[in-house]
């Protein structure tokens, strides 16, 4: 074998869900230090998912496609519980909503997921978290990949609340809504060689 033919040594999976620090409470690295951790460990591509909001995606963009790392952007929705529309307890609060990971595919999936994150912040309720509803990602799924596993996932959640046997299930809905590609991958994909046609989720 030649070395033009020679395969790129490259770290068998890449992450799939990972929070920065633009991710409150929740992610602390950097940008410039996630790409620098790909680089080291030869990783060919990483997304960003941070919740509710794309403020890393031009900087992540940017440094890793310019460190030889393919970008992948997300983001982690809120996805707001509409089997229980009347709040709970004695604050009438909406209970805390499910959450839902998409990765961007092509533009057309950037574009819908911008008009998602931004919907969440205008038209939610002031004081409660920023979210979503299914009716509200029906119609923008194009160019979008759900992942759905994960034990905050909506599909974790749903299940372990019993809300299966009230046939609220997510699963089936997001099935029903055209997306590109609904995997229940948790955080990772497995890199196969460079003649396959597509990934082996894990």
């Amino acid at each position: 074998m030649n070395a033009s033919s020679a395969q790129p040594n490259y770290a068998p999976f890449v992450h799939l869900r990972v929070h920065s620090a633009y991710s409150m409470a929740e992610g602390a690295i950097k940008i410039g230090k996630l790409v620098d951790l790909c680089v080291a460990e030869n990783m060919p591509a990483v997304a960003l998912t941070d919740t509710r909001n794309l403020f890393g995606a031009l900087e992540f963009s940017q440094t890793a496609a310019k460190a030889g790392v393919q970008p992948i952007i997300g983001c982690q929705l809120s996805i707001r519980r509409d089997d229980v529309p009347t709040g709970h307890g004695n604050s009438g609060r909406a209970p805390e909503p499910d959450a839902l990971v998409v990765l961007v595919q092509n533009a057309k999936g950037y574009a819908n997921l911008i008009k998602l994150v931004s919907r969440a912040f205008l038209e939610t309720s002031s004081g409660e978290i920023p979210q979503v509803a299914w009716s509200d990602i029906a119609g923008h799924t194009d160019g979008l990949i759900a992942l759905t596993a994960g034990p905050v996932g909506t599909v974790s959640v749903a299940e372990g609340a019993g809300r299966g046997a009230l046939g609220l299930m997510p699963l089936p809905t997001m099935r029903a809504m055209s997306w590109p590609s609904i995997t229940t991958a948790a955080s990772s994909c497995r890199v196969m060689p460079s003649n396959t046609t597509s990934a082996a989720t894990a």
